[in-house]
């Protein structure tokens, strides 16, 4: 928590109105104008804002971030927003956290020294964190998990698991469960689905393009025999691997004591590994084959898989 120059700052923007002298001749009347409101705000802003860093110094985090975020939606200023997403980080709510250093950078200047920190911080926190990227510009009231999106972004932070997405479009309501892991992301298209086909026409009476055979159906099997070919590889690389350095292992051991039963043993560990190796090239290519020529990919109805610099991700559309 930056004790020193975030809370300067913050009390330059907010604390002064807090402590201008009150008249004595009864109470103060109520706020009628902008400016009156958005002194009070202000006022008020920067008693949350100190009861939040009296709250951090005891290590009550979870505290101290509710008042910052106080702070923040009475009188917004960037410090407040550092301040809770810091809160929230050491309370080990991650989620919470990285959406609010991703605000934090939205809302400081360039020039804020703080804005490498946020950055790393929040590619820490990628690595543990799923991202769900929405994309519908015609979507208005989208919320994650009943929680509304923050305007001017459009990736949430969450934690790995299933969500649900929901959001309103041309009048209709859109909603989709969503499973993101550790480091992947998740695009999610709002964009209703198509209107259904309308009804075959009755016997008799020809309805436009119905001269027209049908679509054909895509052909291919589905990439789940993928996924798997590529587990099955991994882990008999991984055995391979294993093999390969208990073969290293038994030919340091005969060169130390040459006997024939150490011998015997390194040439079964040997074969052993070729086999193994043999096993992996051949699992491996076939996948590789299975998945150019007989998986059917990038259905638009399904979610598209695709690799990112953060990991894996992939799309999917209402």
């Amino acid at each position: 928590m930056r004790v020193g120059r975030h809370i300067v700052a913050a009390f330059v923007a907010l604390g002064a109105l807090s402590t201008a002298p009150m008249s004595m001749a009864g109470p103060p009347a109520a706020p009628t104008s902008a400016p009156a409101k958005a002194a009070a705000n202000k006022a008020e802003a920067a008693k949350e804002f100190k009861a939040g860093v009296a709250a951090f110094k005891k290590k009550q985090f979870i505290e101290a971030a509710e008042h910052f975020e106080k702070a923040y939606a009475l009188a917004p200023h960037p410090s407040a927003l550092w301040n809770a997403a810091d809160a929230r980080e050491k309370a080990g709510e991650l989620a919470p956290a990285a959406n609010m250093y991703a605000r934090y950078l939205e809302t400081s200047s360039e020039g804020d020294k703080d804005r490498y920190e946020a950055k790393q911080r929040i590619n820490n926190l990628t690595l543990v964190l799923g991202r769900i990227e929405l994309f519908g510009p015609d979507a208005t009231d989208i919320k994650v998990d009943r929680v509304t999106k923050v305007e001017g972004t459009n990736v949430v932070y969450v934690d790995p698991g299933d969500h649900v997405v929901t959001a309103k479009c041309e009048s209709k309501f859109l909603s989709k469960n969503v499973n993101v892991a550790a480091g992947a992301k998740v695009i999610v298209r709002l964009v209703p689905q198509s209107e259904a086909p309308p009804p075959a026409a009755s016997q008799g009476s020809a309805a436009p393009g119905d001269d027209k055979p049908p679509a054909a159906k895509k052909k291919g099997i589905g990439p789940g025999i993928v996924y798997v070919g590529a587990g099955l590889t991994a882990v008999l690389g991984g055995i391979s691997i294993w093999s390969g350095l208990d073969t290293r292992s038994k030919r340091s051991e005969f060169d130390t004591t040459p006997t024939g039963q150490v011998y015997d043993e390194g040439v079964a560990a040997q074969q052993r590994t070729n086999i193994l190796l043999g096993a992996t090239a051949v699992v491996g290519v076939a996948t590789v084959l299975v998945g150019v020529f007989a998986v059917r990919w990038r259905d638009p109805k399904e979610p598209q898989v695709s690799l990112a610099p953060g990991g894996a991700s992939f799309s999917m559309r209402f």
